[in-house]
């Protein structure tokens, strides 16, 4: 038996209840200002949409408020390593129960995450 192996109700909602704006820590020509910013509305089959609990800022987000990483231009906004809630999910998305806390790896270059990490098989 799989011990990573889970069977979770198939996450569906819309983002009707979820608030217009959300506050973000926002690259701008200044640095970084902490901005009310719109919650994205529409997701893709197989996108969730999470409500950041806590975020941590790392040396990357500090490149990016010098300005110092090319591609990440002024509306970056910073924090990319993250504990999280399910808010809102796309209809493809399994694995995953709407109000379920997550983390966030946002370095898995697969895409593919079953609830083991497959980085080191691939």
């Amino acid at each position: 038996m799989d011990p990573f192996a889970r069977s979770l109700p198939r996450a569906r909602t819309s983002t009707a209840s979820v608030p217009a704006t959300m506050r973000a820590l926002v690259r701008d020509a200044d640095g970084v200002t902490l901005a009310e910013v719109a919650t994205p509305r529409r997701l893709a089959a197989d996108e969730v949409l999470l409500r950041v609990l806590v975020a941590g800022l790392c040396r990357t987000d500090c490149y990016v408020a010098e300005g110092r990483l090319g591609a990440a231009g002024e509306g970056r906004i910073l924090g990319h390593e993250l504990a999280a809630e399910v808010v809102a999910a796309g209809p493809e998305v399994v694995g995953l129960a709407l109000g379920e806390r997550v983390s966030v790896d946002p370095r898995i270059p697969c895409r593919r995450v079953d609830g083991r990490c497959r980085g080191c098989a691939q």
